[in-house]
């Protein structure tokens, strides 16, 4: 090897760097998404459905949103679609019974 090759300077390695919020960096960009649990917590939010879509209405009105608050309001929103397809479930399951009720029950003429 020719003596110049060994005096080049030595590749400096990567070090990660400090980026300040709202930078526009590439790597976040090729990063892959965090596999998120999209089921609904198993304990239902406190208060009425309306409510507690309310209170994430407010939350999702905040020009800032932290990382629990989104979680929340996430499965909040989960629980109460959840809730939502259960009550139709239960109404669709009630209106066919009082069809069938109301064909199986005879006329009486007075």
């Amino acid at each position: 090897m020719p003596p110049d090759v060994t005096m080049a300077p030595k590749k400096k390695e990567a070090t990660p760097t400090m980026m300040s919020r709202g930078s526009n960096t590439t790597s976040a960009a090729t990063t892959q998404p965090s596999k998120q649990n999209n089921e609904t917590s198993s304990t239902p939010p406190s208060g009425d459905l309306i409510d507690v879509l309310k209170q994430v209405r407010a939350i999702l009105s905040q020009s800032t949103i932290r990382k629990e608050q989104k979680s929340n309001a996430q499965q909040t929103i989960g629980w109460a679609i959840d809730h939502i397809i259960t009550m139709n479930d239960k109404l669709e399951e009630y209106q066919e019974q009082e069809q069938k009720r109301k064909k199986s029950t005879p006329k009486l003429y007075y």
